[in-house]
């Protein structure tokens, strides 16, 4: 039955080939790709006999044809899942980066905070020798990356920290 279906859709292309009607001769391209990509396999129509050398050309152009398609589309999907690893990848280091930027900005936030707290409650200098008001500065520390922030007293230089 499979085979009398595409042997009618062969004669059709055959028709529409020698008329020169693309259209119709598309569609029956069309049909008969459909037939063959229910796994019919070409080596089934050559043994059918009343198939004609050019309508198995036909067949054979269409399966070469629809395998080339079959490999382009392999192909472009294989460079789009590349693609899309390759953005991954980067979406994940630019992630951690931003991550890793975020963490930072926290400590250097924390630290600044702390110094804030210790300003807000000292009155006076923590070295009993030093008999002036308590003013300070703060000094910067740390790396560039990691930066610390300290108060000093303004007089004797000496450090202030948290409990």
């Amino acid at each position: 039955m499979t085979t009398e279906i595409l042997l009618r859709h062969v004669k059709v292309n055959a028709i529409a080939h020698y008329y020169d009607i693309p259209p119709l001769k598309q569609l029956a391209d069309t049909k008969i790709q459909n037939i063959l990509e229910t796994n019919v396999e070409q080596e089934d129509f050559t043994m059918v006999k009343v198939i004609s050398d050019f309508a198995l050309d036909i067949l054979r152009n269409l399966i070469a044809a629809y395998k080339a398609k079959e490999e382009l589309y392999t192909q472009k999907l294989q460079a789009a899942e590349s693609r899309l690893r390759s953005i991954e990848n980067d979406y994940t280091y630019e992630k951690s980066l931003r991550d890793h930027e975020s963490t930072r900005t926290d400590h250097v936030i924390e630290n600044i905070n702390d110094c804030l707290k210790m300003l807000d409650k000292t009155k006076t200098c923590r070295n009993p020798r030093c008999d002036a008001e308590f003013t300070c500065y703060i000094e910067q520390g740390g790396t560039v990356i990691e930066p610390k922030y300290i108060l000093r007293c303004a007089r004797c230089r000496c450090r202030h920290k948290g409990d």
